[in-house]
């Protein structure tokens, strides 16, 4: 059963393979958003679940259910959603029919941090499935699927989202009533009162009751590090009939952990692996052909890697070995790109690994070594005999500028005048292959932005600040601390800021946060090699008060609207300063005071390819702003607006805002999750 769950496919890899329904699918997963107090309500549920759901492309609720599931997931750490085929899982299907007997899907299993099914949802929402069964069998089918697609759209989730909670709360008891009868122990058994005698059990069962009441009490401090924990752990998802206590039939995940909400990191390393070897067998051809390079060298030494090397090496590598001279030969669409490492390992298995013809005092073939090492490499070239070779040398752009002077001058010097005048500077292709993404990647980037999202969430609440109390390099800490404590890593130190009625605060160092005060974060986070950059708002709320007041909730949605005019301005073939010029004029014409800073994200914060503005230069940035947005790269789209607020007598309030977008294979560009337009609220 643990083979058939890893075999199956999370839902970004099932939604690839969709063919029929596939706009539906697709648009249901773009429109669908999280209730309001969906997270607040997933987040009380304690523990690890997984769900393990039976579909077909062809099934229009399935079509309808999934994306909404999916939804949840990305939001929820703890959870893992995998997708089976039913034809080729009828034995899991049989053991759940409906009214025990249609083969009705989807199914959703709900299963236990050990893999035990603890209920199934399935195959509508309960309202939905009642109408089709009493009223909806009576009409035509075209009809009563009209009907059907009807409640979809209005209910726009949200039945299905409230059943799967009620499931898993239901689960979640259970789970709490046999850890009781197990003494703490997540057991199906009694714990081992099973032989207690009739005198013995009622004594135990009140220690038992003391002890629970014991840990019920707490400071408040303690209440918030609890609610901090649950950070870790999963929102829900989405669902419609509970069967609860379904029978035998059992599906397990991978072990995981709630606390390492990306698995081991033995499991990190193989998924990296997967992405490396598509990068470079898909991506890297392609590119390599579109701007008609036949060979790129990439040379570097220990300790001075080029930009590009961890996108080129194994996970598992920190650092080129020696030297490392990674040689790129396309031979044509049949016989593909040579991929050889003079110096170094095979990475894996996605390299030839090329040693030197001495033998070591062991016996053993000595690793490549100084002059020897480039008299190979120039024999090697002459060989292939290519036209153009690309190095990594620019005077605009970082991330094509690796070759040192040292590596270039000996690189020259063993190639001789007729290979060093076949060399070239390519930029684009360094970027190019930095920028662009498999799509592997996306969905583990989604939940990345979730943690990210629950962060901030919970960083900007009453759980960690106290108004008068609290200062922002507490909640700067307190970010830094829950990140290192889900075993993430970070790129920069977060930052939180204040405005405030009256006050001028640009100069203020680590103040007290205040009741009304506007508050603002700057927080990434890395894991499996790639980087976040999110930028929120929030409002302390003043006595009264159930909700910013409307100048400032303004403010976020002039906020909003510049991004939705970068959204309208971004498009495949357009570079950074001709997208930048794009925004701003019809910003301006609306009235927007605002500026724009977007830059690419991925392997790098800052990541490769073109810049949308810097936000002291809006004019245009030469270099950094001319290359052109390409399919499947992504962008952290930076940027804000100053608005004066009538309720702080005119104030200018800057509202800036930082979210991840992707641009899809199709050129398409969408949110990696969702944007902010609602202020985060700290309530009493």
């Amino acid at each position: 059963m643990l083979d058939r769950f890893r075999a199956a496919a999370p839902f970004g890899a099932y939604l690839d393979t969709v063919r029929e329904n596939q706009d539906l699918w697709r648009g249901v997963y773009d429109r669908a958003r999280l209730p309001v107090n969906a997270g607040a309500q997933a987040r009380a549920v304690r523990g690890t679940w997984r769900l393990l759901a039976l579909s077909e492309d062809w099934c229009g609720d399935a079509a309808n259910i999934l994306p909404v599931v999916a939804r949840l997931v990305e939001a929820a750490p703890g959870l893992d959603l995998r997708i089976l085929p039913r034809d080729e899982n009828l034995d899991l299907m049989d053991a759940h029919l409906t009214n025990g007997r249609s083969r009705s899907i989807p199914v959703i299993m709900l299963l236990d941090a050990d893999g035990r099914e603890r209920g199934w949802w399935g195959p509508r929402p309960a309202a939905l499935q009642k109408w089709v069964m009493e009223e909806g069998m009576k009409m035509e089918p075209e009809s009563r699927y009209r009907e059907v697609r009807r409640f979809y759209a209005r209910d726009k989730g949200r039945s299905i989202v409230e059943e799967l909670l009620a499931l898993l709360r239901q689960a979640e008891q259970g789970r709490r009533r046999r850890r009781r009868r197990g003494n703490g122990r997540d057991a199906d058994d009694d714990g081992g009162r099973r032989g207690m005698s009739k005198r013995t059990r009622p004594a135990v069962e009140r220690r038992l009751r003391d002890r629970r009441r014991s840990r019920r009490r707490g400071s408040r401090r303690a209440r918030a590090r609890r609610a901090s924990r649950v950070l870790a752990m999963l929102l829900a998802c989405s669902a419609g009939l509970a069967h609860a206590g379904a029978g035998a039939v059992r599906a397990q995940t991978r072990d995981y952990d709630a606390a390492r909400p990306f698995g081991t990191l033995r499991e990190q390393a193989a998924v990296q692996q997967g992405w490396l070897k598509e990068r470079l067998e898909k991506n890297l051809p392609m590119l390599m052909r579109k701007h008609d390079v036949d060979m790129w060298v990439v040379a570097m030494r220990e300790y001075n890697e080029d930009p590009v090397f961890r996108a080129l090496a194994s996970p598992t590598t920190f650092a080129a070995r020696r030297r490392t001279i990674y040689l790129f030969h396309d031979r044509g669409p049949d016989l593909g790109v040579e991929r050889l490492a003079l110096g170094g390992t095979s990475q894996g298995g996605v390299y030839e690994a090329v040693r030197a013809t001495v033998e070591a005092p062991d016996g053993r073939a000595a690793e490549l070594w100084g002059k020897d090492q480039w008299d190979l490499f120039a024999t090697m070239v002459r060989e292939r005999d290519p036209r153009r070779i690309a190095v990594n040398i620019s005077h605009d752009h970082n991330f094509a500028d690796g070759l040192s002077a040292g590596e270039w001058e000996q690189m020259e010097a063993a190639l001789g005048a007729d290979l060093a005048g076949r060399v070239v500077r390519e930029p684009l292709l360094a970027i190019d292959y930095l920028a662009m993404r498999v799509p592997g990647m996306t969905p583990v980037y989604r939940r990345m932005q979730a943690i990210v999202h629950e962060l901030i969430g919970t960083a900007f609440s009453e759980v960690v600040i106290v108004p008068g109390r609290t200062t922002t390099a507490d909640v700067v800490w307190w970010m830094r601390q829950r990140v290192h404590d889900l075993g993430l890593d970070s790129w920069f130190q977060p930052s939180v800021s204040v405005q405030r009625r009256g006050v001028a605060m640009s100069d203020s160092v680590a103040p007290v946060i205040l009741r009304g005060d506007v508050l603002h974060c700057d927080f990434g986070l890395v894991a499996l090699g790639m980087a976040t950059d999110t930028q929120h708002m929030a409002y302390v709320l003043r006595e009264g008060e159930t909700q910013a007041p409307e100048g400032l909730r303004q403010a976020l949605a002039n906020s909003n609207r510049l991004q939705d005019i970068l959204f309208e301005e971004t498009r495949v073939g357009r570079t950074g300063n001709e997208i930048l010029a794009a925004v701003l004029d019809k910003m301006r014409a609306e009235g927007l005071n605002g500026t724009m800073y977007t830059h690419p994200i991925g392997d790098h914060g800052h990541g490769a390819g073109p810049l949308i503005g810097l936000w002291d230069y809006q004019t245009g940035v030469p270099g950094r702003g001319d290359p052109f947005v390409i399919p499947g790269m992504w962008f952290s789209t930076e940027l804000q607006v100053t608005t004066p607020v009538p309720e702080w007598d005119g104030q200018p309030v800057r509202m800036a805002q930082e979210e991840e977008a992707e641009i899809t294979l199709d050129g398409e560009i969408r949110w990696m999750l969702r944007r902010q337009t609602e202020l985060h609220l700290v309530r009493k």
